[in-house]
């Protein structure tokens, strides 16, 4: 029985399609002719569970963030995992920074309600909280040229960089589900319930 995909990222040069189901990572080519790659953590205890994955801007590196709140980091050129970063609530976003040397995690509690406060884990161990929104973050986007800025949603968009937040114009009636920036970083455009 094949196992139910969890999430996709397409790499940014756009040859490569991440896949996870489960404590499994699978590269495709996007070609369609080259065998998929599968990555899969060695057993230290329960199996991961992955819900989310992202690829780093120079597409050498994939995040997978797990149910157990930790955030595993493949070097995809060597087939190995590069570093696994410390959590403790299960992941509900991940997301590289622009600089390739930390990512973005929103998280959620056991019941999947979303958490106030996100996390920045440079890749080096150092990790900053941010408390971000009381509503709680349902997903969030960091900058595409900022390492150091993101935008979070809860029904309402923030930016924040270090100490600073700043909530912008206009809300959702519900939880915003998808963010996405323009390329140049001026624009960030929002997406909740399909019904508003």
């Amino acid at each position: 029985m094949a196992e139910q995909q969890a999430a996709i990222a397409i790499s940014p040069d756009g040859k490569t399609i991440a896949t996870i189901a489960a404590a499994r990572l699978t590269l495709h080519a996007g070609d369609g002719r080259t065998p998929a790659r599968q990555y899969v953590p060695a057993r230290n205890g329960a199996a991961k569970r992955y819900g989310s994955v992202c690829w780093a801007p120079d597409a050498s590196l994939v995040a997978c963030g797990a149910a157990d709140g930790s955030v595993t980091v493949w070097d995809v050129r060597k087939g190995t995992i590069r570093t696994t970063l410390p959590g403790s609530d299960p992941v509900k976003t991940v997301r590289f920074a622009a600089d390739g040397q930390s990512v973005w995690v929103s998280t959620t509690t056991a019941d999947g309600a979303p958490r106030r406060a996100v996390r920045r884990l440079a890749l080096n161990g150092e990790t900053s909280e941010i408390d971000a929104d009381a509503r709680g973050v349902s997903t969030l986007a960091p900058h595409p040229s900022s390492g150091d800025a993101c935008a979070v949603a809860s029904s309402r968009i923030r930016l924040v960089k270090g100490t600073e937040r700043r909530t912008l114009p206009g809300a959702h009636a519900t939880f915003v589900q998808c963010l996405a920036w323009t390329k140049d970083g001026r624009r960030v455009a929002s997406s909740a319930d399909a019904r508003e």
